[in-house]
């Protein structure tokens, strides 16, 4: 777990060290505003090869991630996950 209480971009480096070394399940936690899912895409982009899942509380982020990164595969809920998964295996 990684706790941040101040904007994220500050610690991206720090944020991209978490995640590399940590070969499973993270979690990041950190205010709404503060930039969470920003450096999380910021990760993915200068890491292509990696498999991840970014999970959003609202719909509009999921739009508004799909919208701005038209190279991230975004949906809703398990019919989406049964799906992705099916592509991914």
């Amino acid at each position: 777990m990684y706790t941040i209480d101040k904007y994220i971009g500050e610690f991206q480096t720090s944020i991209n060290s978490f995640i590399n070394n940590k070969p499973k399940k993270q979690l990041i936690i950190a205010p709404t505003g503060t930039g969470k899912t920003t450096a999380i895409l910021n990760y993915a982009d200068c890491n292509p090869s990696k498999r991840l899942i970014l999970l959003c509380p609202f719909r509009f982020l999921v739009d508004n991630i799909e919208k701005d990164n038209s190279n991230i595969a975004c949906g809703y809920g398990a019919e989406f996950l049964y799906k992705t998964k099916q592509h991914v295996l």
